[in-house]
Order: structure tokens, then C-alpha cells, then sequence
């Protein structure tokens, strides 16, 4: 873990907000953020940290969701000192004697969900290891058919965190178009991804830098494109069916590969 800072969660919530408006674009969902006043002004703790727990809790929400909406609710729980960030749903549900399943290694509810879903089961495990040690923690309610309710807690990091009354205003040079907007870049960029909803979000953010970009979908179909293809720079994820990142990478460097390799992943 890095060493605690002072974090703009209004930050590193517009950040998420970036990212689950595309996810949500393509399921014809809504998206919110809900802010119960008064929020402080900056916790200190680790914003990486952070964003990758509730990147992990609203991306599984939208993933599980096939029609209505996704929310995060931001609370201040002064007495405890904690910060309560609650990813709420109209997904599909959990029932109740599942739920512990669910913070196990490599479980998920059901078989019949990794095969209509995917993904490996590791996140909700990974994300409450990390709030733990955040000083806060994961619980989850859900009621089949109807949704799921996850809060995260966080401990704000200081005694008297200042307060504030209502969202801060963005400064101007936030609203102007971004770098990666800007950026154009030549050359033909390989990813490894598994997940249907990650390599298109990949591609949308990808495509704007101007890069060529080839998708597969496990490693063995990595290795084979990057031994047949001319490609500046690989991005591979760790786990995926058939054959996982690692061996990939170790297939690559035996048969003499010299492309540099990018790992994506949601270990700690």
C-alpha cells in the first residue's frame, strides 16, 4: 500500500463517473452520484486504492444490471469518523444464502453466473481486502430479481476532516478538452482482454489516441496474434480463459518477442 495523502474523493469520483458513462451508454442505463451534504472537503488515504475498489463495485453493478439504474451515494458518518460510499442497483440480485459466497477466492454465486458474465471471481474478495486495510470495509445486501446494495466504508485519515456544503466548483482548465483528446499517436497496439465490457471501454478510450488496435480475448490467441502481427506495444490482462496473462508473456519472451508488455490487472 502507498503511503496515505490528502484525496479529492469529488475527484476520484469524476473519474469513475468518466468511465461508467460509457458503460452505461451502451446498456441504455442511467448513471448517478448522489452527494448527502455535508461531505468532507478531503479525506487522507490512497486515491489508486480507492478508485480501483469502487471501479470494481460499479463496474459489476452495471455488468449485473440490464435495465434501469446504477447509483453511488456518498455519506459522511461523522461519529464513526468514515466515509460511506453505497453502489446501488436494479440489477438482477443476489439471493441472500450467496451473499458470503461472494467475498470467498475464485467464487461467485453460481456456476450458470460465470458463464452468462464472466470474470473470475476475485473481485469482490481483492476489494474487501483492500477497504480493510483502507480502514473501512465491504457489506452487501441484495434481493433477487430486484438489486444489490454494496457500501464501502473509508476511514477519512484524520481527526476533523473540514467540511463542505455543496459539490466544489471544477476549475475552467478542467472543462477544456483533455490531453489524451489531444494526443494523436501512430502505430498498432495489441490488448488482451477477456471481458466484453473492459475491451470496449479500452477501445473507445484507445481509439481517440489514434492508435490501430487488435482485441483478443484470451492469451493464447495473444500470443498467436503478437508472433504474427508488428506491434509497438502489448496490453495484456492477467486472468483469462484458456491461457492466462503470465503464461502468455512467458510464451512470448521463449519465442524471442521483444514488444514491450503492459500487464492489466485488478491484484493488489
Amino acid at each position: 500500500m502507498s503511503s496515505p495523502i490528502p484525496v479529492d474523493i469529488f475527484e476520484v469520483l469524476a473519474d469513475v463517473r468518466s468511465i461508467a458513462d460509457l458503460l452505461v451508454q451502451e446498456k441504455g442505463l442511467i448513471f448517478e452520484i448522489q452527494h448527502q451534504f455535508p461531505l468532507p472537503a478531503m479525506i487522507v488515504s490512497d486515491p489508486t486504492r480507492i478508485k480501483q475498489i469502487l471501479m470494481n463495485l460499479v463496474t459489476n453493478a452495471i455488468k449485473f444490471t440490464g435495465k434501469g439504474r446504477v447509483a453511488v451515494g456518498m455519506h459522511y458518518n461523522k461519529p464513526a469518523r468514515q466515509l460511506e460510499l453505497v453502489v446501488t442497483d436494479t440489477g438482477v440480485g443476489i439471493e441472500k444464502d450467496k451473499i458470503d459466497r461472494l467475498f470467498r477466492p475464485f467464487s461467485q454465486a453460481d456456476y450458470s453466473t460465470t458463464r452468462e458474465f464472466g470474470g473470475t471471481g476475485l473481485g469482490l474478495y481483492i476489494s474487501k481486502r483492500l477497504a480493510r486495510l483502507l480502514g473501512g470495509d465491504i457489506t452487501l445486501d441484495s434481493v433477487s430479481g430486484v438489486g444489490t446494495r454494496c457500501v464501502l466504508t473509508l476511514s477519512v485519515g484524520v481527526d476533523e476532516p473540514e467540511l463542505i456544503y455543496s459539490c466544489p466548483l471544477v476549475p475552467e482548465d478542467d472543462r477544456s478538452p483533455s490531453k489524451l483528446d489531444a494526443a494523436r499517436f501512430h502505430g498498432r497496439l495489441l490488448l488482451a482482454e477477456d471481458s466484453p465490457d473492459i475491451q470496449r471501454l479500452m477501445l473507445h478510450i484507445l481509439g481517440r489516441t489514434g492508435v490501430e488496435v487488435t482485441a483478443v480475448e484470451n492469451g493464447a490467441l495473444a500470443v498467436e496474434a503478437a508472433l504474427a502481427g508488428d506491434y509497438q506495444l502489448i496490453l495484456m490482462d492477467m486472468q483469462m480463459p484458456v491461457m492466462g496473462g503470465m503464461e502468455a508473456v512467458t510464451r512470448l519472451h521463449n519465442a524471442g518477442c521483444k514488444t514491450p508488455i503492459v500487464a492489466l490487472t485488478a491484484m493488489p
